[in-house]
């Protein structure tokens, strides 16, 4: 998958209208969508560094 900057502003925006969208529903939602949102930044993470971190030990 490749990450470049339209994608992660398109993801951004999604991520921020569907935020606020939840935020007003209940907490099982609320809940649900962050754990979404920490989903995704771990995927754009994992694909923005193509060097692996010195003191990993995966």
């Amino acid at each position: 998958m490749k990450c470049d900057a339209s994608l992660l502003s398109g993801m951004y925006a999604i991520c921020n209208q569907t935020f606020y969208v939840y935020a007003v529903k209940t907490w099982y939602y609320h809940t649900y969508h962050m754990v979404k949102v920490i989903q995704a930044l771990k995927l754009v993470r994992s694909c923005s560094e193509d060097v692996p971190i010195p003191n990993s030990r995966l």
